[in-house]
C-alpha cells in the first residue's frame, strides 16, 4: 500500500515537472520564417512557390518579403530567415545583396541561403552572402548554390524540397 502511494506520488510529480517543462519550452504558435527574395518574376517564381509550400507543409508560418516591396524591420521575431538570391545579367545578388548590407545587426539570426546563378557566378554569389551575414552577426545555418539555367521545373522543385527538408 505504501509502495503504491509512493509510486503514484512519483509518477504525479514527474508528470507535473514534464508538463511544466514542455509548457515553458514551447513557442506560442508555429515557428516563423521570413522569406526574403528579389521580385517574384518568372525566373524565381518556381523557387518561391515551392519554398512557401514546403515550409507551410512543415508547419512554419511564412512571411514573404519580396525586396521590390517593403520588408519587415523587426527580424528578431523570426526563427529563420530564408534568403533566395539569384544572379541576373552579371548583377551580383541585386536587391538581396543590398538588403543584407542594410541589416546592421543580425543578432545570431538563423539564416539559410539559397542561390541560383550562372555556373560562373554561383559560388561567388553564395560566398559573398555568407560573408555579409557573418559580418553582421548572423548564423548561417545552411547555404546552397547551384547553376540551374538548364534545369526542368521538376529539378528546381526537387532542389528546394531537399533544401527545406532539413528544417525542424
Amino acid at each position: 500500500m505504501i509502495f503504491a502511494r509512493t509510486t503514484m506520488l512519483i509518477v504525479l510529480s514527474l508528470s507535473c515537472i514534464l508538463s511544466a517543462q514542455s509548457d515553458s519550452g514551447s513557442p506560442s504558435g508555429p515557428q516563423k520564417v521570413l522569406l526574403v527574395y528579389d521580385d517574384n518574376d518568372t525566373t524565381s517564381a518556381v523557387y518561391i512557390k515551392t519554398m512557401e509550400k514546403e515550409l507551410d507543409s512543415k508547419g512554419f508560418s511564412v512571411t514573404k518579403a519580396p525586396l521590390d516591396q517593403s520588408s519587415p524591420n523587426n527580424l528578431s521575431s523570426y526563427e529563420y530567415i530564408l534568403v533566395h538570391s539569384r544572379v541576373m545579367a552579371f548583377n551580383m545578388m541585386s536587391s538581396v545583396r543590398k538588403w543584407l548590407k542594410q541589416q546592421k545587426d543580425l543578432n545570431n539570426q538563423k539564416i539559410l541561403i539559397f542561390t541560383t546563378a550562372a555556373k560562373w557566378f554561383q559560388k561567388k554569389n553564395m560566398t559573398e552572402a555568407v560573408k555579409i551575414i557573418r559580418k553582421r552577426g548572423g548564423d548561417v545555418v545552411d547555404a546552397v548554390s547551384m547553376a540551374t539555367g538548364d534545369w526542368s521545373k521538376e529539378q528546381k522543385v526537387e532542389s528546394v524540397e531537399k533544401f527545406i527538408g532539413g528544417l525542424k
